[in-house]
């Protein structure tokens, strides 16, 4: 099952006069991006110049309705470095998306002369690297269409929520969600509830389930663990005795638990539910 986060980044992208463009702020779990291009080999008025870096101009940012977040800009040559430089004769376009789905993509896209060397860090660690010149992934390049383009991947982190443990977030206590979407094929019902949930956790495995929802109760013994800042598992519903259903748990950076519940109210698996809503720690 696939829950799209609902993210929204509030964060403020500052230029370097050398090397890396870094963004700061306010990003979430106090994390950090950097991003350097470097011009290899140019040449000014004929002549070879020493490779430099060039400098970042951001020119939009936006969120979107399902929740991604979008920086664009581009990097160009300094008029102090080659009298060809401008910030009206860009380099590089750079699309910087914060994906819904925790998936960090920088994507570069050549247009100008030279080959370019480009870096990046994200908490820092190195990303995952696709296009780029044959043999040196870390160069753009006109030498063919294809090394114009290139992306940067990472998988974006929670890390000021991770359990003392290591390598997971603390999901435990109780959290309130004020509107939970429920849907039952059998009867055709599609209401929104208030609901409360109890999570135990201990180290990275949640080990019991406690939901109340409009004076009713269900408590679950469960085994579910929780890799970052995800937890995926069956729990079974002890007041109907119905068959295990599937549960998911993601904590989003702004502290907000996402919930989805899929299972069945009857024995024989003939009506299915579905819950999904977020909420708050109490």
């Amino acid at each position: 099952m696939r829950i799209l986060s609902l993210l929204y980044f509030s964060f403020c992208l500052l230029p370097s006069l050398s090397q890396a463009a870094s963004i700061g702020g306010n990003l979430p779990g106090n994390s950090e991006l950097s991003i350097r291009a470097v011009i290899l080999n140019p040449l000014d008025q004929g002549a070879s110049v020493d490779n430099f870096d060039l400098q970042w101009q951001e020119t939009q940012r936006s969120s979107t309705s399902g929740g991604d977040f979008v920086i664009a800009g581009y990097f160009y040559a300094s008029s102090s470095q080659v009298s060809w430089g401008s910030d009206a004769n860009p380099e590089v376009y750079v699309k910087i998306w914060f994906g819904s789905n925790n998936i960090l993509n920088l994507n570069f896209f050549h247009v100008g002369v030279f080959d370019i060397e480009l870096s990046s860090t994200y908490n820092g660690t190195s990303p995952t690297i696709e296009g780029g010149k044959s043999g040196n992934t870390k160069v753009i390049s006109i030498g063919e269409a294809s090394w114009r383009y290139m992306r940067h991947d990472y998988v974006m982190g929670t890390d000021d929520n991770m359990a003392s443990s290591g390598g997971c977030s603390d999901l435990s206590g109780t959290w309130k969600f004020p509107t939970v979407r429920m849907e039952e094929s059998c009867s055709g019902i599609a209401i929104e509830i208030p609901m409360t949930v109890g999570i135990t956790q201990d180290a990275c495995m949640i080990t019991h389930l406690s939901i109340e929802s409009s004076g009713e109760a269900d408590d679950s013994d469960v085994a579910i663990e929780v890799v970052g800042n995800h937890a995926k598992g069956y729990a079974e519903n002890d007041s109907t005795n119905a068959e295990n259903g599937e549960v998911e748990f993601t904590l989003l950076f702004d502290n907000q638990l996402e919930m989805a519940l899929e299972g069945f109210t009857d024995s024989t698996n003939q009506c299915k539910i579905n819950l999904m809503g977020a909420g708050t720690k109490e």
